[in-house]
């Protein structure tokens, strides 16, 4: 249980630390744990529990936090199969310790086939399940549809704040 509370924590303050997210995070305390990515943690984790409020039933609440959860992963995989794609065309020049078999259209039809299955993935996941007391269909998509949301809200925010540092470094520091 210890290691699902640290890890992301530690993964986390990496990223901090190579200034994908602001300063505030980077912070260790005498023991060198990360405890202001500790509280922040809390507070999302916190904040994740409205879910037994907002459903009628602790199934319900389950259901809907491991929902969550699959669609985050399948929109981190949608990205993953875009950067492939991208990589491999802008660079294609770059050696690769790995090819998709097929070459060009054989990565493009792995990628394409793994797209395919995100979409049908994130679109399930709109679908309430059945014998499980979750409030009504309307009542579910909203409250899942809003996880979402809040879900993507901090990574836009860290991808905004990513490209606003790199920029005023380049202000900074002019190539020459």
């Amino acid at each position: 249980m210890i290691n699902w509370i640290i890890s992301p924590a530690k993964g986390l303050l990496q990223a901090a630390q190579q200034d994908f997210l602001p300063d505030f995070f980077k912070k260790e305390n005498k023991h060198g744990v990360a405890a202001n990515l500790l509280i922040t943690q809390a507070v999302f984790v916190s904040f994740m529990c409205l879910a037994f409020l907002l459903m009628p039933s602790v199934n319900g609440s389950y259901w809907l936090l491991t929902d969550l959860s699959t669609q985050l992963y399948i929109t981190m995989y949608v990205f993953v199969f875009l950067a492939a794609l991208w990589l491999r065309h802008k660079h294609p020049e770059q050696p690769r310790p790995f090819k998709v078999f097929g070459g060009k259209p054989g990565m493009w039809l792995t990628c394409l086939l793994g797209l395919i299955g995100c979409a049908i993935t994130l679109t399930v996941g709109f679908f309430p399940p059945t014998g499980i007391n979750v409030g009504g269909d309307m009542h579910y998509i909203i409250v899942f549809s809003l996880g979402i949301v809040v879900m993507m809200v901090p990574s836009l925010g860290f991808l905004v704040y990513r490209e606003i540092k790199v920029k005023r470094a380049k202000l900074r520091h002019p190539a020459a």
